[in-house]
């Protein structure tokens, strides 16, 4: 049986997965797994994908995070931006 949505915990340089954390089907559940896996292992990269597909990424890679900072913007400005658009959202 294939699940829609992977947990995967990776290695110091992002090339490798050292644990496949979770299989889920259901979204909610596995971006409440993914949150709880980023809780469990602050600092480790562990992303959420759907197939090749990666949906969250923890901790942002080195070259993005320097890019959105060059760019004059701040790291957290994705963040607040989905927060931004849920809310967005919820209004309709």
């Amino acid at each position: 049986m294939q699940f829609a949505y992977q947990i995967d915990l990776w290695d110091a340089d992002g090339n490798c997965v050292v644990k496949h954390l979770a299989d889920i089907d259901d979204l909610i559940v596995a971006r409440a797994t993914y949150e709880a896996a980023c809780k469990r292992w602050p600092g480790e990269r562990v992303t959420l994908r759907q197939g090749t597909r990666i949906i969250e990424d923890s901790p942002p890679e080195p070259d993005r995070l320097r890019q959105r900072m060059t760019e004059g913007g701040d790291a957290s400005a994705p963040a607040q931006a989905r927060s931004s658009r849920a809310k967005q959202g919820r209004k309709r």
